[in-house]
């Protein structure tokens, strides 16, 4: 592009600039996510906007009603689908929990002491947290107590949260019968953490390390789960029952290869050992 310089007239015209036009790159503004308070506030800024438009219109109280249960209904929907994709993306990050803690029972009656792993409360939380924060969910728990025939029930809800959306995992319990030398309230808040540790595994659909001693999944095998092999090494330890006995009966070479129909049987054998009280 050249511009020319006018001079008074009787002189030539002179030319005092030549420029070129040059592209200078503008970094765009990041745009950061609305919080859940703002998205909120989009919700009931929106909604009183459509009624609005809607009174404007002439609808009766009838319409209206119609129109925010059907824009309720979407809204449900699209919070419930961004839901299911954070946390699928979320479950795509979490790795594999270690199992950092070990158990101990003391057998009684002359019986073999038992011993297992499991990941704790805190390796679990300390593991998921970040990644669902970056996902945009959350967890927390909510616990209730009952008297069902004349015994304390204990029932802890895992609840992930986000998006507008969520959802809730229940599981109960007694108080932990299985470790001595504990008061009342500290059987209580043991059985809570416990409840808790496994709502949130199921909740999560996570996995721990070990498992299934390199197995398949039990759904795959038919054989016990982790959970059910835990109850199964408490209750032999409480009976002073030998594990090696136990197994061998159902001519398997470890409490781990039981199968489903094992484990029941043995359990209710188990269970028949307890003494009276």
């Amino acid at each position: 592009m050249t511009i020319i310089d006018h001079e008074p007239t009787g002189e030539k015209p002179r030319q005092r600039v030549k420029a070129s036009a040059v592209a200078v790159p503008v970094a765009s503004p990041s745009i950061q996510p609305p919080t859940q308070t703002q998205a909120a506030q989009q919700v009931i800024t929106s909604n009183m906007m459509i009624l609005k438009q809607a009174m404007d219109a002439g609808k009766t109280g009838e319409d209206l009603k119609n129109m925010l249960d059907l824009y309720e209904r979407m809204e449900a929907i699209a919070a419930r689908r961004a839901f299911d994709a954070a946390l699928a993306e979320a479950q795509a990050e979490i790795p594999t929990i270690t199992k950092n803690r070990l158990v101990h029972f003391e057998a009684k009656n002359g019986g073999k002491d038992t011993s297992y792993r499991h990941e704790d409360l805190a390796e679990i939380v300390e593991t998921i947290r970040p990644i669902l924060h970056k996902h945009g969910l959350s967890h927390r728990f909510k616990t209730h107590q009952e008297m069902v025939n004349g015994s304390m029930l204990i029932t802890v809800t895992c609840v992930i949260t986000g998006h507008g959306y969520r959802e809730e995992t229940p599981l109960s319990s007694g108080p932990d019968q299985n470790t001595s030398g504990m008061n009342n309230l500290q059987r209580i808040a043991s059985a809570v953490t416990y409840l808790e540790r496994y709502t949130l595994k199921a909740a999560l659909g996570l996995a721990a390390s070990n498992d299934d001693d390199g197995r398949g999944s039990s759904a795959e095998t038919g054989t016990i789960t982790a959970l059910q092999m835990e109850r199964m090494e408490a209750l032999i330890a409480e009976v002073g029952a030998d594990p090696v006995k136990v197994y061998q009966r159902y001519k398997k070479n470890s409490l781990a290869e039981l199968t489903q129909s094992d484990f029941k049987s043995a359990m209710e054998k188990l269970e028949s050992m307890r003494p009276p009280l």
